[in-house]
């Protein structure tokens, strides 16, 4: 019973990162236009970006990837989410981080699409809901801590140090 718990565990601290990746941008849009030299409006199509990735890619990708076994698949889509944030920190332009900020949201989110049935498949059935609850709670504390530290944060760092310490 152990492992469940520490493999739950493991799920739910990368559903932290996960999300913080995703929502980062929402809390310190005004700070990446300054540094980008652009409007906060268009610095807003970072977070756009990444919500097509989700909405598109996600179904697209799983659907072409379907005969690739769940596990594998799951490292895959991690790996491509470390290096999506390694290519948004070495971004040179505008341009490139929209691209890799689509490119994200198909990875970050198809993780997270493969995380959840991995959850509901390692969890007794009697067990499940309390299961995704604690996946899903890495979310939530995303939104109420890891966001308000990071717009405290960016008074001394800049947002892609922030991307580093992710």
């Amino acid at each position: 019973m152990k492992k469940p718990n520490l493999t739950l565990l493991v799920f739910s601290l990368m559903s932290f990162v996960l999300a913080m990746t995703a929502f980062i941008f929402s809390g310190i849009l005004d700070k990446v236009a300054v540094s980008l030299g652009i409007s906060v409006a268009e610095s807003g199509l970072l977070n756009t970006m990444y919500s097509y990735g989700a909405a598109f890619g996600v179904p697209i990708t799983l659907i072409l990837f379907r005969k690739v076994e769940r596990s594998r698949m799951l490292k895959l889509m991690l790996f491509a989410t470390i290096l999506t944030t390694f290519a948004l920190i070495y971004a040179q332009n505008f341009v490139q981080l929209l691209i890799v900020r689509l490119l994200m949201g198909i990875s970050a989110n198809s993780y997270g699409v493969l995380a959840i049935s991995t959850v509901l498949a390692l969890s007794p059935k009697d067990r499940q809901g309390r299961s995704l609850a604690f996946y899903i709670m890495g979310s939530s504390l995303a939104l109420v801590i890891g966001i308000p530290l990071t717009r405290a944060l960016s008074a001394v760092l800049d947002w892609r140090s922030i991307f580093w310490i992710l």
